[in-house]
């Protein structure tokens, strides 16, 4: 006996010991391998770039490619899918069971008499040494049930405001698009011009230090002359700088493959049809407070929150459960070897007669932080907005301001051109008035850039959606005419729709 404990206790030790975890590093190969994958899957099924991308053909690519939107319609499918879940929580339980029972002697007992004292039967027995039993079975609880209904309420808004985080997706990448698209147009549309401009003006510097050392010059207006030069040229080069990152930003929006060579087309400068003013703040501030995404979500919590009351407050009341399932048991000893069985219970913990008022304080508070936060998020938005309005005629005059100065640079530029001085002095003056007027041009586009992204901004801040409610196919080409239709026909309208309904509520609200 001591030789099978000792090999139980050998065995029982080698078994601990096989389960025993130990650390184990990812090895190189598999993270190569994920990276690949990842690669492969970030970029799949992308129609290639070709020819000059559009402002709607980027918005759509990135609509379409950009993994954070991506992210957020998975994110809604996910939520769809556990709404779909939570409808099984209100059918019954329905239970069934099978099982086999087996037994190496009899089951068997004695009875005692307590009256008389005495042993009353022999030893006998009532059960089978093997035994086969089944049994399906019913449950309905009434409390279950309606917890379960609200439950399902709550995932229902969920979806929808799954539904609002992809709306503020979409409205932030295409805001974002809008932004570093004009400024590629802006870096696009000098830079040509630009690295000639760049070349000239360290040709000029090198010039004037040699007039300096040479004595061709007084040295103050060589210093003055070198001054201005290097103003221009930190300005020429801080600008290329901001444009050329816009390029690689542009890139990541619409989720191109690193490397990609790509230019943009240069779009008519009339793309913002629709042009705000001051007077119509209130009514933008109003109808901001309608459409953004944020508010609505916050909506839907309010109402999460009102249901999670109502469901605190249920779980207050009595259980209520009915039942009904069929058995069956093999037992020879049954008179009868299957059956049915219905019953009722009502069940209830007293403990919860305590819980009561602070159920209710606790509701009561999550409803007031809800609607504190609301207000909170109600005054930022409304602040947000009026910066942007106000943002937006600020860019729209610095852009009026920047046409001005670029048509005096023009000008100074064609008069030194037209003097016809072939001396040094007089070539860089002309290398100055030229570098002058590509820094005032470059300038011109990039406030157009500006005026763009703070109409943009006007609009994402509004909270509209920048796609058409129906979008007849998913696919790039189809994609980008609805936004191309969009933006330039149906966007114009629908602002004059908005505003006129925030006029509407002024008017009601007096």
């Amino acid at each position: 006996m001591k030789i099978i404990h000792g090999w139980m206790l050998f065995l029982g030790l080698l078994i601990l010991g096989g389960c025993v975890v130990t650390p184990e590093p990812i090895n190189p190969e598999k993270t190569a391998q994920r990276v690949m994958n990842d690669i492969d899957q970030m970029f799949r099924e992308q129609i290639p770039v070709s020819g000059e991308i559009s402002l709607y053909e980027a918005m759509a690519r990135a609509v379409k490619y950009n993994i954070d939107h991506r992210l957020k319609m998975l994110s809604q499918v996910v939520k769809n899918r556990e709404l779909d879940l939570s409808k099984y929580d209100l059918l019954p339980r329905l239970a069934a069971s099978a099982g086999y029972k087996h037994r190496d002697n009899e089951n068997a007992s004695n009875s005692f008499s307590v009256s008389r004292g005495v042993e009353s039967l022999e030893t006998s027995t009532s059960q089978d040494k093997e035994l086969w039993t089944a049994q399906a079975q019913v449950v309905w609880n009434v409390l279950d049930f309606g917890v379960s209904y609200l439950r399902q309420q709550q995932h229902a808004d969920k979806v929808l405001i799954a539904e609002e985080q992809r709306r503020k997706v979409v409205q932030n990448i295409v805001q974002e698009v809008r932004q570093a698209y004009w400024r590629v147009v802006a870096a696009q549309a000098i830079e040509q011009n630009l690295h000639t401009a760049i070349r000239d003006i360290e040709n000029s510097l090198n010039t004037a230090r040699r007039m300096k050392a040479d004595g061709l010059q007084r040295p103050i207006e060589t210093l003055e002359f070198r001054r201005d030069l290097l103003k221009t040229y930190r300005g020429l080069l801080k600008k290329t700088d901001e444009l050329a990152l816009a390029k690689a930003d542009l890139a990541r929006l619409m989720n191109l493959p690193p490397g990609t060579y790509y230019r943009v087309m240069s779009m008519p400068k009339n793309e913002s049809p629709f042009a705000f003013n001051i007077q119509q703040l209130a009514s933008l501030q109003l109808a901001a407070l309608r459409y953004r995404p944020e508010l609505r979500e916050m909506d839907y919590n309010a109402r999460i929150v009102e249901k999670e009351g109502t469901i605190a407050k249920l779980e207050l009341l009595p259980g209520l459960s009915f039942t009904l399932g069929g058995y069956y048991d093999d037992n020879s000893f049954l008179l009868n070897q299957s059956w049915a069985e219905a019953g009722i219970q009502v069940s209830y913990d007293l403990v919860k007669l305590a819980t009561i008022p602070d159920v209710n304080a606790l509701q009561d508070s999550r409803n007031k932080l809800v609607n504190l936060q609301r207000r909170a998020l109600s005054s930022a938005i409304l602040a947000q907005m009026e910066l942007a309005v106000r943002s937006y005629l600020i860019a729209k005059k610095d852009y009026e301001l920047s046409l001005a100065a670029t048509d005096i640079e023009n000008q100074r530029y064609r008069q030194y051109r037209a003097q016809g001085d072939t001396g040094m002095a007089a070539r860089l003056e002309l290398t100055q008035a030229k570098a002058d007027m590509l820094l005032a041009s470059l300038d011109q586009h990039f406030q157009y850039a500006q005026m763009q992204t703070q109409f943009g901004l006007v609009v994402n801040s509004l909270g509209i959606d920048p796609l058409p409610q129906v979008v007849a196919s998913h696919n790039l080409p189809a994609l980008t005419s609805s936004m191309k239709r969009y933006f330039q026909e149906q966007l114009p309208k629908q602002l004059q729709e908005v505003l006129a309904e925030a006029k509407t509520m002024k008017v009601a609200s007096r």
